[in-house]
This record gives C-alpha cells, structure tokens and sequence, in this order.
C-alpha cells in the first residue's frame, strides 16, 4: 500500500467526525509521513508504523468520541481495540446497566410497598424495613446504587482514554 492508498483508506474510515477534524487528522498524518520519509526512512516502514489505517481511523473517531462525553458512540469503535476492551465494555458497561436498573426498581418498589402491595419485600441488614420507612429505604438504595453507576462509568471512561493514549504512543504520533 503507498501513501496515496493509506490516506484515502484513512478518510474512508474517519466517518462521524466534523469536516474541519477530518481535515486536521489527515494533514497531520500527511505531515507525519513528509517528515519520516525526509528523515531518510522509506515509505513501507512508515505506512507500517502507522499501523493499519482502518484501527487507525477507529482511534482517532474513538478518541473525538471520548473526549466530548460521547461514550456510547465510542464502545463499538473501542471495543475493536482487543479482546481487553471487549471484555472492560461489557463488565463494566453491563454492570452500570443493571445497577441503573436496581436504582429505579429500588425507588418504584419502595412506592408499591409504602401503599400496601404485599408482594413487595424490603430487607436491610437481614431485617425487615417497617413499611413506613419503604420509600426513604429505596431512596437510599437508590442512591448508593447511583454511585456505583457513575463509579463504572468512570471507571470505562479512563479505560477508553487509556487505550486511545496508549494506541498514540505506540504508533508515536499526534
């Protein structure tokens, strides 16, 4: 593959990133390669350096992703990065979900249960929550399992700010 072919493969890849980023990243990789090739190496060992320009691409849209709180739209592109990120993604991605989940069935369960529906159940500590104490009981809940949501997010947040670093580094651009 020559230069040409690596650019235009790069630009075919770099979908969902505003014009002016696109512009930006394929100048800079331009730039990258002018400067090696005038350092006297050959254009095979660059283009190798640089790595494949489709994982490439899907770093640098990751990276844009991530560092404008488009974390959603960063978990296909990095979880393509190993089987490492495919496993963080769906460990943590997953458990935020279900904590999500438990948070908003600790909140309606405590109201069901301070109205009197029986099938309702609230233990703490191996004790059972007066009904009077239901609603504030789920709100607690509630919020201890919010933070443990936002701690997951976080949590797979800098494990994608890793990998996007961690991929520069490696290919000792940018």
């Amino acid at each position: 593959m020559d230069k040409d072919a690596y650019i235009s493969e790069l630009k075919k890849n770099l979908k969902g990133l505003p014009a002016e980023q696109k512009e930006d990243i394929i100048k800079e990789i331009e730039q990258h390669i002018a400067d090696t090739l005038a350092a006297g190496k050959e254009e095979f060992y660059v283009l190798s350096r640089l790595g494949n320009p489709e994982i490439l691409a899907k770093s640098l849209v990751g990276e844009y992703y991530v560092n404008n709180n488009r974390i959603l739209k960063a978990i296909p592109l990095l979880v393509s990065a190993g089987i490492g990120s495919f496993f963080m993604v769906f460990i943590f991605g997953g458990m935020a979900l279900l904590f999500g989940v438990g948070a908003i069935g600790s909140v309606i369960g405590g109201i069901l249960r301070n109205f009197g529906i029986g099938t309702v159940n609230m233990t703490m500590l191996n004790m059972d929550v007066p009904q009077i104490m239901s609603v504030p009981a789920g709100l607690l809940m509630a919020g201890l399992l919010s933070i443990l949501v936002y701690l997951c997010y976080r949590t797979l947040k800098r494990y994608f700010v890793r990998v996007v670093r961690d991929y520069k580094e490696r290919i000792q651009l940018l």
